[in-house]
């Protein structure tokens, strides 16, 4: 076995990791780089097509994907916003609610 591998991925986000995951079960070894220590702090998918689903079912991810999706999403149309301070890198993030107000 070589350690090489024909495919390179940049970023280890959900998508990089499926793209991983689903060319992995093709037999075809990848090597996926990100450039973050630690998972993103806030949410970046809002939502997963039914194809999307249907595919990491086969994967038998589905129902972790769902739950983990579960806990990291504020209900009721909140929004998770990200703004970078212009005056330097640090970064700060805050929750919008969308909801409509009732009287």
């Amino acid at each position: 076995m070589t350690d090489e591998a024909p495919v390179l991925i940049a970023g280890g986000g959900l998508v990089g990791l499926s793209a991983a995951a689903f060319l992995a079960r093709q037999g075809i070894r990848s090597l996926t780089i990100e450039r973050l220590g630690a998972s993103s702090p806030l949410p970046r998918a809002a939502f997963f097509h039914m194809r999307t689903l249907e595919m990491f079912r086969e994967l038998g991810i589905e129902d972790t994907v769902r739950s983990q999706s579960a806990k990291e999403f504020v209900p009721e149309g909140a929004i998770i916003a990200m703004m970078r301070w212009q005056a330097g890198s640090s970064r700060t993030s805050s929750r919008i609610s969308t909801k409509a107000s009732t009287r």
